[in-house]
């Protein structure tokens, strides 16, 4: 349960550093943070949470081991939403192209002449008739 806990943030956000952040720049990050939320530096009344949860964030991305199955959570992740929306571009294409289709059949279907050529013809025969007798 520990480890599906570690994929539920972002702690690279949470220290507001990046993948390629040195371990000097995490404990700098941390540090600064640490000062900003520590219980006894504020009066803010999520304070203490947050303190905790950098407490959590330098001690995974300092945890060599922690931090590249982390990164590679991410980059799955990352890989995936990039699919999905290559995907979604694809299934948008073909539901426009769709679309386009439907309505030139819908066009084609309301200007065609709603009365046949044949009737039309019969319509004529029977006036014809009708005038001749």
């Amino acid at each position: 349960s520990d480890e599906k806990e570690e994929f539920l943030e972002d702690w690279y956000a949470i220290l507001g550093c990046n993948a390629s952040s040195s371990k000097e720049n995490i404990e700098k990050s941390a540090r600064k943070l640490f000062l900003k939320y520590h219980p006894d530096k504020t009066s803010d009344p999520e304070a203490p949470a947050k303190f905790l949860l950098i407490q959590k964030a330098k001690e995974i991305l300092l945890d060599e081991t922690k931090r590249k199955t982390i990164d590679e959570h991410r980059d799955k992740i990352l890989k995936r939403k990039e699919y999905d929306s290559r995907r979604n571009d694809k299934m948008d294409s073909e539901r426009k192209r769709m679309k386009e289709e439907l309505a030139e059949r819908m066009n084609a279907a309301t200007s065609k002449p709603s009365v046949s050529e044949a009737e039309k013809a019969k319509a004529e025969a029977a006036m014809r008739k009708k005038r001749i007798s």
